[in-house]
């Protein structure tokens, strides 16, 4: 399988309205793609690790200020 450009795929369905998540193997940290591509583009982003029941409760609490802020 080839590797996916992140940018190419995610700029056209990525917007305020339309947040995604990403998920990726056990051991695999893809965060910094993530970062560089965000770096790229000047876009902002919140990353946040869903590996413990306090990731949810920052998750609900960066989508309320992000549903705020635009």
């Amino acid at each position: 399988m080839s590797p996916v450009d992140l940018a190419e795929f995610a700029e056209p369905k990525i917007n305020p309205k339309n947040p995604i998540m990403l998920v990726s193997s056990p051991g695999f940290d893809a965060s910094y793609k993530v970062e560089l591509v965000a770096k790229q583009k000047g876009k902002k982003y919140t990353a946040i690790a869903i590996g413990s029941p306090e990731a949810f409760d920052l998750v609900d609490k960066a989508m309320r200020a992000a549903s705020r802020s635009g």
